[in-house]
């Protein structure tokens, strides 16, 4: 009994290693393996990796922040930039920059977050089933804690934001700021966004006024 314990620890280690080096030996066999993404990431200094992925169907992602200019208005407008590569070379990649909040001074009515997304749906061959993704991103305030993202057509996400910490904020001279920046494996929009503040209190709800009613009707 103990040997056939002992055969089966050991199967499944070398199938948890094989997943592992047939994924990273998947990846390098990709032509766009090494394609740089940050290629197009807005303004000429440094800039922040905010997330980076690959996808089930083999599309790599990646979200970026930096700083546009050297005055004031760069300082207290983030850009966010995405980009997304496909395993047959489609590239695509945007960017926006935009005040953090919701502020004191703001009404949380009036409050539209810095979003970005790309959207995408297509068949990885002729024949094959219809494919769907999305990487999306998303900057706050820093009182902003968790958001509810609610997608034109149905469903929801919600999702924790994370810290633009000190060292990231040091390389591009940037604020302290709350984000989401995700890939997911189906082509969806946020219609809508919610913000919490640490305490569950809403802080804010917005219409993103992004989704076309011809897509996502």
């Amino acid at each position: 009994m103990m040997r056939l314990l002992a055969l089966m620890s050991c199967t499944g280690f070398a199938l948890g290693l094989c997943f592992g080096i047939c994924r990273d030996q998947a990846l390098a066999n990709s032509p766009y393996a090494s394609f740089p993404l940050s290629k197009d990431v807005s303004g000429n200094g440094p800039f922040a990796t905010l997330g980076e992925g690959q996808l089930p169907n083999g599309t790599r992602w990646g979200a970026w922040a930096s700083r546009v200019g050297k005055g004031r208005r760069g300082y207290e407008q983030p850009c966010l930039s995405l980009a997304r590569i496909t395993r047959s070379g489609e590239y695509a990649a945007v960017h926006g920059c935009a005040p953090l909040g919701p502020s004191k001074d703001q009404s949380a009515a009036k409050y539209q977050p810095n979003y970005v997304y790309i959207g995408a749906t297509y068949q990885t061959r002729p024949d094959g089933p219809v494919v769907g993704e999305t990487v999306l991103g998303l900057t706050f305030a820093s009182a902003v804690r968790s958001v509810v993202l609610k997608y034109a057509g149905g469903g929801q996400l919600q999702r924790r934001t994370r810290l633009f910490n000190s060292k990231q904020q040091r390389k591009t001279k940037l604020p302290p700021f709350r984000y989401i920046a995700l890939a997911l494996q189906e082509d969806v929009c946020a219609e809508s966004v919610v913000g919490y503040g640490e305490n569950g209190a809403e802080l804010f709800s917005s219409d993103t006024v992004l989704c076309s009613d011809d897509v996502y009707g």
